[in-house]
């Protein structure tokens, strides 16, 4: 599978849904579920791509994998973490007490990925203004073990096997969700990796299934009502408080939304995805994703109005997103070629 621009497109979307949520736009009190469009896309182009060197190579080069990643996601992160160490001066003065103190610790643990258990066993607030590092460390979670279990997995379950373990493996992850969510109370599920992994998980499932060329009864009618669902409880639910069940939506949504669009390439809500509007928003999501919330949270907690709160957060992060782009993004990218499997396609900008 080489490059395919609406899958760009639906990585804009998804950080548009999740900006409209953090600033507290009227609507989209769920858009934070446009983080688990990330990770079931995030699944999907990953494995994709190691499957090829498999296929390719008969092996992962697993340090390369490790390479690419980090040279891929790192500068923007550090970009961000030393921004906001800068401007920190500047915060104290919004910013409790109590915050403050926390402030280089926080920065610390997003540095190493471990936002979302210190969130989870109450070592980082979960309102913190860099507390959405926690997805970050999520897929980073994932980054680490996924190359090492995919060739086991792939080895022990030939053809259609590998497609039910998979199954098998996001039924397993979606009921352990349940499960502590009906122990435990929200805040110690929602930002987890063990808790979160069911949308990477789907990710990788689909992108075996495209591989192994099956093709999924029903899915047009499964996305249409997937998708009626997704954007029902984005508009209806009351917070993200109780929603960390309704993530399942998302999930499945995502899932069927990526291999129509796989499929379908002259699907008319594919060719709008692919514009180019929304494909450079794409590229740039995850430096928007990144810069958007420090600015959004100081926003919501001053009760400003929203649409105050959105223009100024999005010009911001668009400004920020873009340099990110151009500079420190760009020098990863270009090291991170040396990395790539000869005659890998490419998948995603900056992969």
């Amino acid at each position: 599978m080489q490059y395919v621009p609406a899958l760009d497109g639906v990585r804009a979307v998804a950080v548009f849904l999740v900006m409209l949520s953090h600033v507290g736009v009227p609507g989209f009190t769920g858009g934070g579920m446009g983080v688990d469009v990330f990770f079931v896309l995030s699944g999907f182009l990953i494995t994709t791509l190691l499957l090829e060197e498999m296929d390719a190579k008969g092996r992962i080069n697993v340090l390369h994998f490790y390479a690419r990643r980090l040279l891929r996601l790192y500068p923007a992160l550090l970009l961000m973490l030393l921004l906001f160490a800068l401007f920190f001066h500047i915060l104290r003065h919004v910013l409790p007490h109590a915050e403050q103190l926390e402030s280089a610790k926080d920065i610390m643990l997003a540095a190493l990925y471990l936002t979302d258990y210190a969130i989870a066993f109450d070592f980082q607030s979960k309102n913190s203004l860099i507390a959405h590092t926690w997805s970050l460390a999520v897929e980073e979670h994932f980054y680490l073990i996924w190359p090492w279990l995919l060739p086991l997995l792939s080895r022990a379950c030939k053809g259609k096997k590998l497609i039910m373990a998979l199954l098998g493996m996001f039924v397993a992850a979606t009921a352990w969700k349940f499960f502590c969510l009906s122990v435990q109370p929200w805040e110690k599920v929602y930002f987890r990796f063990d808790t979160r992994m069911a949308g990477l998980i789907l990710g990788a499932l689909l992108a075996v299934c495209k591989a192994q060329k099956i093709k999924i009864p029903g899915a047009d009618y499964a996305l249409a009502l997937s998708g009626i669902a997704f954007f029902y409880v984005i508009a209806t639910m009351p917070s993200m408080e109780v929603g960390t069940a309704q993530t399942t939506f998302a999930e499945v949504f995502s899932f069927f939304l990526i291999n129509k669009i796989t499929d379908a390439r002259a699907w008319r809500p594919a060719q709008i995805l692919a514009h180019k509007i929304p494909v450079f928003l794409g590229r740039i999501s995850y430096a928007l994703y990144l810069f958007h919330f420090p600015v959004a949270a100081l926003f919501l907690r001053s009760e400003t109005r929203w649409w105050i709160g959105f223009e100024v957060t999005l010009a911001v992060a668009l400004a920020l997103a873009w340099f990110s782009w151009k500079t420190v993004e760009r020098v990863g990218r270009l090291k991170a070629k040396a990395f790539r499997p000869s005659g890998a396609g490419r998948h995603v900008a900056g992969d």
